[in-house]
């Protein structure tokens, strides 16, 4: 089923009866600046972020943020999978590559592989081999044990075949680790009354910015709520995640339901606001905006529940 877009503005969100003022955390886009926003949230967290009644109950998302935002959120894979933990941002140390390899090849093969149809076959094979799947796990490990283990990512990514060619319209394949590094049944759960989720996408057939969110929305694209007013939840899957990251030229525009998406984060990394919107806002706090001039663009920010 197609997603209704809606207006998402801080003046429609509360609790019931209960209007309450907006916190928001922003997380843009820009891959190379991801695990740089886990360092700025891991110092931020531990001065205070979130303390109870004073931690965003609002989280914006483009690109690379969608991808710390969401394991930050509901991280897979640790010792302890709960919110907001300091162990979460430690372990996007996966998705970065060791010194000793990326000053000889500096290119992050873990985040950007190879594309096509051999590749994904290849790539599905080699990540269900028990020493892969180890060594794509690395929080808590010494320099030279993930040394290892990225040498053996690498040989992997070396060997892997791809069918690229003049025709592609991306040289990359779309995300494989997004299932191994986010718990997508816990994120259903985050009830978005508490924190409101939103994820950025550009819309190539509507030639607009769409917001992929964890409410539902009616068919005239007003966000659903109870008998008591409160927004009911609905989920956001790996699709949704998929579509928010297919960078233009790197992925093939990503197909959600009869459209195609790209990177929210290649048009604008912030949503639009009106003075209105922002009286009702306590704080906004932004990470990574990217340049200046990607951000106040002309395209218009709408918002679609996933379906």
């Amino acid at each position: 089923m197609e997603s209704t877009p809606v207006n998402t503005s801080p003046t429609e969100r509360n609790n019931g009866d209960n209007p309450k003022l907006d916190r928001v955390l922003c997380l843009g886009g820009g891959a190379t600046n991801l695990t740089l926003m886990s360092g700025a949230l891991y110092t931020l967290n531990q001065a205070g972020l979130h303390e109870p009644g004073r931690g965003p109950n609002v989280i914006t998302m483009a690109g690379a943020g969608a991808v710390v935002g969401l394991h930050y959120l509901a991280p897979k894979g640790l010792k302890n999978n709960v919110r907001f933990s300091l162990e979460a941002l430690e372990n996007t140390v996966n998705l970065g590559v060791s010194d000793a390899i990326y000053e000889a090849f500096p290119i992050n093969y873990k985040v950007f592989t190879k594309g096509g149809p051999s590749a994904d076959l290849f790539n599905e094979f080699w990540s269900s081999l028990p020493e892969v799947r180890e060594a794509m796990h690395q929080s808590g490990t010494s320099d030279d044990e993930a040394l290892l283990a990225d040498s053996l990512l690498f040989a992997g990514a070396a060997m892997c075949p791809t069918d690229v060619n003049f025709f592609s319209e991306g040289v990359c394949g779309h995300s494989r680790f997004l299932e191994e590094f986010i718990d997508f049944e816990a994120l259903q759960r985050v009830d978005p009354n508490d924190i409101a989720i939103e994820i950025n996408a550009f819309c190539i057939e509507d030639h607009e910015l769409v917001d992929f969110t964890n409410y539902e929305c009616d068919s005239d694209g007003v966000p659903t709520k109870d008998s008591k007013g409160r927004y009911i939840p609905q989920a956001i899957t790996p699709d949704h995640l998929r579509a928010a990251l297919a960078f233009p030229f790197l992925h093939p525009p990503y197909k959600l339901d009869d459209k195609h998406y790209f990177e929210g984060a290649a048009i604008q990394c912030l949503n639009d606001y009106t003075i209105e919107d922002a009286k009702r806002i306590e704080w906004v706090l932004v990470l990574d905006p990217l340049r200046k001039n990607m951000i106040g663009r002309i395209y218009g920010t709408r918002s679609r529940c996933p379906s």
